[in-house]
């Protein structure tokens, strides 16, 4: 594995788009990343990158199609049967990882938590579209762009994989992959000038290169190398070592382990934390690839395997112990403040209105009044657990169902994840634009970035005697693990932390070896009860070894995995209408075999938060717990190692008639107060800092100048603007519009010699702008230097950190607007000229559309009188 960075400088304007708009606002928005900043997508760097390296590979083949350079590009890129019409051959896979051109990570630390200056690296650009007929701009085709600033530096973080082949299939070592990879890469890179929307029109000029790899160390490979060497596994032998190690599987004796032996299986939890979205497919619907909100622990066992490898056990001793069930990997739901959450139960429903707070449980009778709802979709955790003392004097079995309640108060909350979905395109090469024939445009839908999950790692006793001298649950968070689909380049990318479960969360969930119904059996004694709670999707099959989601399929397997004599059967229950033994739905899991090109076989069971009720058989009052343990330990049905047959019995959730199911609380978006403090960049990023700056100073600037204008009172207290009696402007809009004229001309001149100073001095001596005692020539020239006392400067007038809505506390305006302490002086000092005039400005167009409102009312009460 070598790691390559990717530098992009960002010579001009660019913009890559998300194909959504603000309505009202802008039309098109770009991409942003979670913390708000523009960046390159890693699937638009592929993209372009490859374009790069495919002229270079035509140059170096000359003559010949698809040559052994052409090879290499597939080699590093992966191929493209959509593309190259061969559906037939299995696709190969990219050894070249591209992750997103993101900011530097100091001037991300920098700009967090600060809104005004976020915003500020972006731009609204307008665009017409122009009839090819009249050349002139078409009607309603006004429309307004978001475009981020140019200027700075962007970096990629990229993994080229040697891994995979064996010694004897390497025709050339890692070190010569190394080196031809990167001259390939680097030459490619060079060819890039352009990323991104518009990049035809003057927009995303760019400069790719290397770190650390200068562009003539390429030449000299190219030139030395004119024919590369040939591509890792594409010899005659490259299927020889598959073939070996499925003869040396077959040689291991695969020895049945006991589920139910006495000593207790070794349980680690993996956390498992979303650094990129991640892709979890569940199905294609149209163009949209929809996700599912939980990782399987098919997607785990691989990663768990090499791991197990690496400890040194063969692939062949791994392989056996994955067919003998003596690993279970559960699969990964969210968690919440170190606590694995589970499906929620479909027994649990709530009233429709006006009573979210209590849940109600149809294992139980319910009031006959409510309306209820099922509580769908989440995942369940515990909070707290508060046990009162239990009376003594009567067993657990016979007291009432209240008396349980209050002895055992347990609170649980529901949390869901709520998906993001992103557009994206397949860019025909001939067109160079999106296209149908090759994919065009699709959606992903995601896991958000920063989700945490938890999964858990059982290991049988014979297992566990093997690799326990030489874990190291450190291992697992070195190196970067991928998961999911499209995990190459902005997908997948997860962190995994093993850590070894607590006694407490690894003690089973059931608290007692059975319930005691109600309803009496057939000898007039009570039936004991076994409550069933699917944590995952359960495999079963029927005696035509038929997949099948029938409930007494479910029940014969419980049977034979709790060694019970004779077959579970479902609860009666007789005297409660409304009480029903079971709520269950099924599932189907449909997925792709990329490497043969077909479906794999549909995968039909009974979906994860079904609940069931079965009585014992007649005479038997419980079952040992250390059945029910290893049953829940291991699971039932088939796939348990990857995460299927997971059940809970009797849990204490569906033991209480109303369990205290809650909703967490939202945490509401509120603005957080900055860190003063100094930071140091380098001198490209001080460069681009103190521009962001500049444009989020002149953005406050304008927002408030047109606030205050908006106001007439304000425009009179401060410039003495006003109307006489007939409605006529003081000073005239003639006399504005000269002022407005001479203000624009402040930027070029210096204070002392301005002209708009000198002109607004003779009037003020000719006293031709006074309006009864007003001086509107000595307001004006107040803020153009000419001070009058106890009236406010201009950024006393504009007082930026009241009017822009900053939450009150400590934090002064420079956090808000400028990366460092000691910044806002010198900027206050250069943008004096731009703010008066800005201000200034403001009022003069807002008085002017007033004046303009008020002749136009007068013209129609005059056409009006007149007829």
């Amino acid at each position: 594995m070598t790691s390559i960075t990717l530098q992009i400088e960002i010579l001009s304007d660019w913009r890559i788009g998300s194909g959504t708009g603000r309505p009202g606002d802008i039309d098109h928005l770009i991409r942003r990343d979670e913390d708000g900043l523009p960046f390159l997508p890693s699937k638009t760097l592929t993209g372009v990158w490859r374009d790069g390296c495919e002229l270079v590979a035509a140059a170096l083949d000359g003559d010949v199609e698809q040559g052994p350079w052409w090879q290499w590009v597939n080699y590093l890129f992966g191929s493209q049967p959509n593309q190259n019409n061969q559906p037939e051959q299995a696709p190969i896979p990219a050894h070249l990882s591209v992750q997103s051109a993101r900011f530097p990570q100091e001037f991300c630390d920098a700009i967090a938590h600060k809104p005004l200056l976020l915003e500020a690296l972006t731009f609204t650009k307008p665009g017409i579209e122009i009839d090819a007929k009249s050349g002139s701009a078409k009607d309603k085709c006004f429309r307004l762009e978001e475009v981020a600033r140019g200027g700075i530096t962007l970096t990629s973080s990229c993994r080229f994989s040697e891994d995979g082949l064996s010694a004897e299939q390497q025709e050339i070592s890692p070190e010569q992959q190394q080196a031809l990879a990167k001259a390939l890469l680097a030459a490619g890179a060079a060819m890039v000038e352009r990323v991104g929307n518009k990049r035809r029109r003057g927009a995303g000029r760019c400069r790719f290169s290397l770190q650390d790899y200068e562009l003539k160390d390429a030449h000299d490979y190219l030139h030395e190398h004119r024919t590369p060497l040939p591509v890792p596994g594409s010899g005659a032998d490259a299927q020889t070592e598959p073939v070996e190690q499925a003869e040396q599987a077959e040689q291991v004796d695969v020895v049945q382990t006991d589920a139910h032996q006495s000593e207790s299986w070794h349980c680690i939890t993996l956390t498992i934390t979303a650094q990129q979205p991640l892709v979890i497919s569940r199905a294609t619907v149209g163009n949209v690839v929809e996700t599912l909100d939980y990782v399987p622990g098919s997607y785990l066992l691989p990663i768990v395997a090499r791991q197990l490898n690496n400890w040194g056990l063969s692939r062949a001793s791994v392989g056996a112990a994955i067919a003998d069930g003596q690993l279970v990997v559960t699969n990964a739901y969210r968690s919440e403040k170190g606590q694995r959450g589970m499906p929620t139960p479909f027994a649990l429903f709530k009233e429709k209105v006006d009573r979210d707070d209590i849940t109600y449980n149809r294992l139980f009778e319910t009031s006959e009044t409510a309306q209820l709802k099922q509580c769908r979709g989440g995942y369940v955790t515990h909070v707290t657990e508060v046990k009162a003392e239990q009376n003594k004097e009567q067993p657990e079995a016979a007291q009432t169902q209240t008396e349980l309640a209050a002895q055992q108060q347990f609170k649980w909350q529901q949390h869901t994840i709520s998906t993001g979905i992103e557009t994206h395109n397949t860019v025909n090469d001939k067109l160079q634009r999106p296209d149908s024939s090759v994919g065009g445009v699709y959606s992903y839908q995601a896991i958000p970035t920063g989700t945490s999950l938890q999964a858990e790692l059982r290991f049988s006793p014979t297992l566990w005697a093997e690799v326990k001298d030489q874990t190291s649950w450190e291992d697992f968070s070195v190196g970067r693990h991928s998961l999911g689909r499209s995990r190459k380049d902005e997908y997948g990318s997860v962190a995994i932390v093993a850590a070894e479960t607590p006694a407490e969360k690894s003690a089973p969930s059931s608290s007692g070896g059975a319930e005691q119904s109600e309803a009496g059996s057939d000898d007039g004694k009570p039936a004991a009860r076994l409550t069933v709670w699917c944590v995952s999707d359960i495999l079963l099959r029927d005696a035509w070894l038929r997949p099948t989601t029938d409930p007494m399929a479910l029940a014969s397997a419980l049977s034979a995995a709790l060694k019970l004599d004779l077959p579970l059967r479902f609860a009666d229950f007789q005297s409660a209408a409304k009480t029903r033994n079971l709520f269950a739905r099924h599932s189907r899991i449909d997925s792709w075999q990329t490497r043969w090109g077909l479906a794999r076989p549909s995968l039909v069971g009974i979906k994860a938060g079904s609940c069931f009720v079965f009585e014992l058989p007649i005479g038997m009052d419980c079952v040992e717990q250390a059945k029910l343990t290893a049953v829940e330990r291991t699971g039932i049905g088939e796939r348990r190692v990857e995460g299927f047959g997971q059940v809970r019995l009797n849990p204490a959730l569906l033991k209480l008639a109303q369990p205290g199911l809650s909703k967490p609380e939202t945490d509401k978006h509120c603005l957080v107060a900055p860190q003063s403090h100094s930071i140091s960049l380098s001198s490209e990023l001080e460069s681009y800092a103190q521009r962001v700056e500049k444009e989020a100073w002149r953005s406050a600037i304008r927002r408030v100048s047109l606030a205050i204008a908006s106001d007439p009172v304000k425009r009179k207290s401060l410039l003495g603007f006003d109307f006489d009696q007939d409605g006529n402007s003081q000073p005239s809009l003639t006399q504005l519009g000269g002022l407005r004229s001479q203000l624009m001309q402040l930027h070029s001149q210096s204070l002392e010699d301005s002209n708009a100073r000198t002109w607004l001095t003779a009037l003020k001596k000719a006293g031709k702008w006074k309006v009864g005692k007003t001086d509107i020539a000595a307001n004006v020239l107040h803020y153009l230097g000419e001070r009058i006392e106890k009236k406010p400067d201009i950024w006393e007038t504009l007082d930026l950190e009241q009017r822009l809505g900053l939450p009150p506390g400590n934090a002064p305006l420079e956090d808000w607007l400028t990366l460092g302490t000691g910044r806002a002086a010198q900027l206050k000092a250069d943008l004096w000229a731009e703010a008066v005039e800005t201000f200034l400005s403001a009022c003069i167009r807002a008085h002017k559309r007033d004046a303009e409102a008020k002749q136009k009312k007068s013209d129609q009460q005059e056409e009006q009188i007149h007829g």
